[in-house]
């Protein structure tokens, strides 16, 4: 790691001034009585993230041919449509 991997935090903790910062995804503020509670542990999950929901690939697999489908058939409607249209054009 580099120093100025850094540079978000460092922002955001803001020295002197720091009273007006505000939480983000990248940094949040966590009470000190919490951190007493796990004994000083700043291993702490971030509260922003995302939950992935991993659903079953079966069940994926088959949504992602409908949409396959469903894109073929509209390609094949478009190229329809643009055959008509240049049918007398060319």
């Amino acid at each position: 790691m580099t120093i100025a991997e850094f540079d978000l935090e460092k922002t955001w903790w803001g020295g002197a001034g720091r009273r007006g910062r505000k939480t983000t995804e990248h940094a949040w503020k966590i009470p000190a009585k919490e951190l007493t509670a796990r004994n000083y542990n700043l291993d702490c999950k971030n509260p922003y993230e995302e939950k992935v929901n991993h659903r079953d690939p079966q069940e994926l697999m088959a949504a992602y041919q409908d949409i396959v489908k469903k894109l073929n058939k509209a390609q094949a409607a478009l190229k329809t449509e643009l055959m008509a249209c240049l049918k007398g054009k060319a």
